[in-house]
């Protein structure tokens, strides 16, 4: 299945507009107003879309990346509150072992 929709093509200040015209450099295509980028015409965007099942497949693994990526975090943010913890408890230890010793 396709869909056309309309967008704008913009130059960034690294482009060179000869590049553009010879398609050697793509010019940037959004939907939307964009103002920090001079406007250069008009693009006319097909997609054609993947089969449903396909998309799924792609949303699946996207959310399974994510999730990799969150439990990382996750497990990096745990071990610095368990690693900030332990120093808490072996300080606490040492001061009631010197507690303890002055006795």
């Amino acid at each position: 299945m396709n869909i056309t929709f309309n967008a704008f093509a913009y130059k960034a200040d690294w482009h060179n507009m000869d590049d553009i015209e010879s398609g050697k450099e793509m010019p940037y295509v959004w939907t939307f107003e964009e103002t920090d980028y001079p406007k250069i015409g008009t693009a006319k965007v097909m997609v054609t879309l993947f089969p449903k099942a396909e998309i799924h497949t792609q949303e699946l693994a996207t959310l399974n990346n994510a999730l990799q990526e969150v439990r990382a975090e996750n497990h990096v943010r745990e071990n610095a509150i368990l690693d900030r913890i332990n120093k808490l408890m072996a300080i606490g230890h040492e001061v009631t072992q010197g507690h303890e010793v002055t006795k």
